[in-house]
């Protein structure tokens, strides 16, 4: 195996490493909004729209929340 070979596995690598804490972060940081969703389309006898704007507004407030604090 070059070192050319070599180079290109580990940029690989990296890449797909910071590919899969990205999605994570997303999914960490999209959870409350889901579970906040989950019970509403269960109180709102499976009404989608209402699980819908309560997932955004959820969403929304958490985004709202993490950019109060920097």
């Amino acid at each position: 195996m070059d070192w050319l070979s070599l180079l290109g596995i580990v940029v690989f690598l990296i890449i797909g490493v910071a590919i899969i804490l990205f999605i994570a972060k997303i999914i960490w940081f999209l959870l409350p909004a889901a579970f906040v969703g989950v019970v509403v389309f269960f109180l709102s006898s499976y009404n989608l729209y209402w699980t819908g704007v309560a997932f955004v507004v959820v969403a929304i407030l958490s985004l709202l929340i993490r950019l109060k604090k920097r």
